[in-house]
């Protein structure tokens, strides 16, 4: 069965043969209305692949059956990789024990994860360039321990979090002071932080909006004028504070840019 965008010229052995040659650039998970997509390929299986190439020709797009699989075949290269599953929740977990482990995973510089949640593992964070994915609950001491790690990647750029429910937001504001920010037209509150790092010419930006949490490097020129730039005096394991938190529940996810 084929996709109606596919490139109908090429059979499933050329499809592969291409897709083995790809660089990887991108995991992508994503919810759509009625299954989860996790675009995958597996030579001990018979499959009926539909596909097709993207407009701007940066990736090529495998889709194969209706059904959550967690094992991707590691010589095989995919530009995007995602699991198809029926009817999901955005509350359920994704099992990632398998998909951190492939060779698709290592190679990917950015990792998207939306519609699922996933078991908050700094580890399996660490690496990539840009990563989008929820989480059920992150804590203050776990925030702290991933900013480290992403702050000690070279080519880090952004992470966006999205949480059920977590306990870093007065935690925050107790150990960097109170921060920049605004409220939009409904009045939440957009909450900012700039932090130096070791290069002057780059500061980290924590932003807190609504369940996201933002962490980004970026240009020290872009801080606006009356915004503080603050230097962060602890380590990876700051003191923790006694208060209560309200729990969040979860919304749809809105990118923002880090700009």
């Amino acid at each position: 069965k084929k996709n109606k965008n596919s490139m109908e010229s090429l059979g499933e052995t050329d499809i592969l043969s291409l897709l083995n040659n790809q660089p990887i650039t991108r995991i992508h998970i994503r919810l759509y209305s009625d299954y989860i997509s996790l675009f995958l390929a597996s030579p001990e299986k018979e499959v009926t692949i539909d596909y097709e190439k993207h407009p701007d020709g940066s990736a090529i797009t495998v889709f194969q059956g209706k059904e959550k699989h967690s094992e991707v075949v590691n010589n095989s290269y995919f530009a995007h990789v995602a699991c198809q599953h029926i009817q999901t929740k955005s509350e359920e977990l994704l099992d990632m024990e398998e998909i951190v482990k492939t060779m698709q995973y290592e190679k990917a510089k950015e990792l998207a994860i939306l519609g699922f949640a996933i078991e908050p593992m700094v580890e399996s964070l660490v690496g990539f360039r840009t990563v989008q994915v929820a989480v059920k609950s992150i804590s203050f001491e776990w925030f702290m321990e991933l900013k480290k790690s992403l702050g000690e990647s070279s080519n880090f750029e952004f992470i966006q979090l999205r949480f059920l429910e977590a306990d870093i937001d007065q935690l925050i504001e107790a150990l960097y002071g109170f921060p920049s920010g605004e409220t939009d037209q409904l009045g939440h509150k957009r909450r900012q932080w700039f932090l130096k790092t070791s290069d002057p010419k780059k500061v980290d930006s924590i932003i807190i909006f609504l369940d996201n949490v933002l962490y980004s490097r970026m240009e020290s020129n872009r801080v606006p004028d009356d915004a503080q730039i603050i230097y962060c005096p602890c380590g990876p394991s700051p003191p923790r504070c006694s208060v209560s938190f309200p729990e969040h529940s979860f919304r749809q996810l809105h990118p923002f840019s880090p700009e």
